[in-house]
């Protein structure tokens, strides 16, 4: 009898346990639906003022230019694009006797007459590659005007006027006069109403 009423007892005590345990289980996922509802909506507050947050400054156009960049003897360089009316690569540069020292030659630019410039002279760089050079940057504003030799061109890309900082000291004379100055990763930025204004790299015809 004793024996009995013992297993009745335990039986019932079992049952209850496991009552107990999904009770919990229930309180615990209840909970966890709580969580995850509240941190979906948080999410969903964050997104939506993110959408409507305003910029806090507007990129002004008036600040950025379009350049392309360029080789010269080992140093990275830049000039604005609408100074460049094309780039070409020449095969013949005829020497000018008697021409002043930045003027490599001449060449044929469908059939007119291009004066071709080396910068490395004006900018008093060494070149690494001898006289190989064969791409030629031709600029000018309303009109062709000279080209300048360059080892080679690179991408046409966007900087922020913010960006260039002053000319190194490194450079003086005519180079710090024909260059508007240098970013932080050594872009070296030319100057260009400086160099087409430049009188030495314009052809002397006068008798």
């Amino acid at each position: 009898m004793t024996n009995a009423m013992t297993d009745k007892q335990t039986e019932s005590t079992d049952w209850q346990k496991i009552r107990d345990r999904l009770a919990r289980v229930q309180e615990a996922l209840n909970a966890t639906e709580n969580i995850s509802a509240k941190l979906a909506q948080t999410i969903l507050d964050q997104r939506a003022r993110d959408l409507a947050r305003v910029p806090d400054e507007t990129p002004d156009t008036s600040e950025i230019i379009e350049i392309i960049k360029f080789q010269l003897c080992g140093e990275r360089f830049a000039l604005e694009t609408r100074f460049v009316r094309e780039v070409i690569t020449v095969e013949d540069i005829t020497p000018v006797p008697f021409s002043q020292e930045h003027l490599v030659g001449v060449t044929n630019l469908r059939g007119e007459v291009l004066a071709v410039m080396d910068l490395s002279r004006l900018f008093e760089l060494t070149s690494k590659n001898g006289d190989q050079k064969k791409t030629v940057i031709v600029l000018g504003k309303d009109r062709v005007e000279f080209g300048v030799l360059v080892d080679h061109t690179d991408e046409v890309t966007t900087l922020h006027l913010s960006k260039i900082l002053a000319p190194p000291a490194s450079f003086a004379g005519a180079a710090q006069e024909n260059l508007r100055g240098v970013t932080n990763d050594a872009l070296l930025v030319v100057d260009g109403d400086s160099l087409m204004a430049d009188e030495r790299l314009y052809i002397d015809d006068t008798d």
